[in-house]
């Protein structure tokens, strides 16, 4: 047998030891970059789950700073709502006293224009008198005229220290 028989075997065997060799290599290499990779996305992974956290926090932060926000005007809201209220009370209140202030001013407007008339025709009446006998006479049907329309408020018109209804038979005073 020569040499390079007698070496095939143990090159055959090398060669085995050399495939071997290379699969353990092959596998460690992959090992290795597996282990990168697996490094990559776990940093990756820790970057997006800080990020995720720090984006819940804010949102909340948000959203609870938007829930105070919304309960503040709420109550100002509200606060509005009862001062409008009151507001509009107090603006019918008004509005009904202006109208009875109305009122009374045109009573007292009429009444004021009645008592004009009522005096100017007493003047009338005292300017044709001659006499203190004719005055006396025009006061008495004057007052009686007057007294006939405050029926309503006796003792309204009535000489003072002369009860309401009382005849007399002389002036007061007299």
């Amino acid at each position: 047998m020569s040499t390079a028989h007698k070496n095939l075997p143990k090159l055959n065997e090398e060669c085995e030891n050399l495939s071997e060799l290379d699969a353990l290599l092959e596998q460690r290499l992959w090992m290795r970059h597996r282990a990168e990779i697996a490094g990559f996305f776990a940093t990756v992974r820790t970057a997006a789950e800080r990020r995720y956290r720090l984006l819940k926090a804010d949102s909340l932060e948000r959203e609870r700073a938007l829930e105070a926000q919304l309960q503040s005007q709420k109550a100002a809201n509200t606060d509005l709502t009862e001062a409008n209220q009151r507001l509009s009370a107090v603006i019918e209140t008004k509005d009904a006293e202006v109208k009875a202030l109305s009122a009374v001013r045109l009573s007292l407007a009429t009444s004021n224009a009645s008592l004009k008339s009522e005096i100017k025709a007493l003047k009338a009446h005292l300017a044709q008198a001659t006499t203190a006998e004719d005055h006396m006479r025009v006061v008495k049907q004057a007052l009686g005229e007057l007294g006939a329309t405050a029926t309503s408020a006796p003792g309204a018109l009535a000489a003072p220290g002369v009860k309401a209804g009382a005849k007399t038979t002389k002036p007061a005073g007299g």
